[in-house]
């Protein structure tokens, strides 16, 4: 396999490089129980004035990480991403890379939130 020869960082935008990290099952186990996150229906527009544009919850997950130091992995099980503010341009717009464009538009919005980005840094796998 080509190794890359490329001397520039990578841009980790507002991320440490401490906050690139996951952890594994230790050898030992857990003496029987496992500790995980179930994340569910997350749409910061619908709190914005929580302080932190809508991911309040996302900064506050570092603390409940550091409480309990067996949590090894998260569950995003409801809708991450919402798209209704440009349903009705997307069904408008004939071009297939613009209406992708409009989709990638709301993926940035959603997921270029620090305090998220963080915690998908270490939770998930």
């Amino acid at each position: 396999m080509a190794r890359s020869r490329t001397k520039k960082p990578f841009d980790l935008e507002g991320l440490s490089p401490t906050d690139l990290r996951f952890k594994t099952l230790p050898a030992e186990g857990y003496n029987g129980y496992l500790d995980f996150m179930l994340m569910s229906c997350h749409n910061p527009e619908l709190s914005q004035d929580d302080g932190c544009n809508g991911f309040a919850v996302w900064s506050r997950m570092p603390k409940i990480i550091e409480e309990n130091k067996n949590i090894r992995f998260a569950i995003m099980a409801g809708d991450q991403i919402y798209a209704d503010r440009i349903v009705d341009a997307v069904r408008k717009e004939k071009d297939e890379r613009k209406r992708q464009e409009l989709y990638l538009g709301v993926y940035r919005d959603f997921w270029s939130d620090l305090n998220y980005r963080r915690i998908l840094c270490e939770c998930l796998l």
